[in-house]
C-alpha cells in the first residue's frame, strides 16, 4: 500500500508547488500518468483547469474521471494511470457518491495492487477509521472512514484552529481512535512496512500524533 494524505493545499488550490513536485516524485516523475477524481468538489471546473494548467505540463498524461462514470467506467479508466489524486471538498458527498456507485471496492483493490493514491482534505480523510470534518452547514462532526489507514485524522490543522480542541478531546475520551493531525501544505506518506513520514512545503507546518497522552510532532521528516 502506498497512500499520501495531504492536510490542505496543493495544485487544486494553486499553491504549494513543492508539494506537487514531491507527490510526482513518489510515482514516475514526468512519466507519471496522473488521474484526478473530483467527486468531493462536485467536479469543480476551476480544479480541473488547474489539473490541465499546473499538472499536465509536468507529466506524461493527466486525466480526470468523468462525473457520469459508473464502477465499470472507473475500473477501465484507473487501469491507465500510475497515480490517483483525490481532491478535496465535501467529504459526505464523496462518501455518498462512492457508495452509491460502488467505487470503494474498485479503488481499494487498486491500492492493494500497488497504485499510488494521494488524497487532499476530504480525499485524504476517507481512508482512516475516523475523521473530524466540516459538513455542508460548516459544523464540525466526526465520521467513520474506510479504515484502510488505522486511527483517526484531522486535516486543516493550521488553517482551522477550531478543530484542535474537539479532536484532542474526542481522542482523550476514547470517542475515536488515537490518530494524526495534518497542517495545510503537509503530506503524510504511508507505505507498507515503513514508519509514516511527512513532507512540508510551508515553513513551520508539520504533522502531529494526537494521542490520549497528548499531542506530539512527527519526528520523521522527508525534506
Amino acid at each position: 500500500m502506498r497512500l499520501i494524505a495531504i492536510g490542505g493545499g496543493g495544485f487544486t488550490n494553486a499553491n504549494d508547488p513543492g508539494l506537487d513536485d514531491f507527490v510526482l516524485s513518489r510515482a514516475k516523475g514526468n512519466q507519471t500518468r496522473f488521474g484526478f477524481i473530483t467527486t468531493a468538489s462536485d467536479h469543480d471546473p476551476i480544479k480541473i483547469d488547474r489539473l490541465n494548467g499546473i499538472i499536465a505540463p509536468q507529466v506524461k498524461s493527466a486525466t480526470h474521471l468523468s462525473p457520469e462514470a459508473d464502477s465499470g467506467a472507473l475500473a477501465t479508466w484507473i487501469q491507465d494511470i500510475d497515480l490517483l489524486y483525490i481532491g478535496g471538498g465535501d467529504t459526505e458527498r464523496l462518501q455518498s457518491v462512492w457508495t452509491e456507485r460502488n467505487y470503494w471496492a474498485v479503488i481499494q483493490a487498486e491500492i492493494m495492487r500497488g497504485l499510488y493514491v494521494v488524497g487532499v482534505s476530504a480525499g485524504a480523510v476517507v481512508w482512516f477509521e475516523a475523521a473530524l470534518i466540516r459538513n455542508q452547514q460548516k459544523f464540525l462532526k466526526f465520521i467513520n472512514g474506510a479504515g484502510l489507514l488505522k486511527g483517526s485524522v484531522c486535516v486543516h490543522y493550521s488553517s482551522e484552529p477550531d478543530r484542535k480542541e474537539p479532536f484532542s478531546k474526542a481522542v482523550l475520551e476514547q470517542q475515536i481512535p488515537q490518530g494524526i493531525a495534518i497542517e495545510d501544505g503537509v503530506a503524510v506518506v504511508f507505505e507498507t512496512g515503513k514508519v509514516p513520514y511527512y513532507k512540508s512545503s510551508r515553513t513551520g507546518h508539520r504533522a502531529y500524533y494526537v494521542l490520549q497522552s497528548g499531542t506530539f510532532p512527527f519526528n520523521n521528516v522527508n525534506g
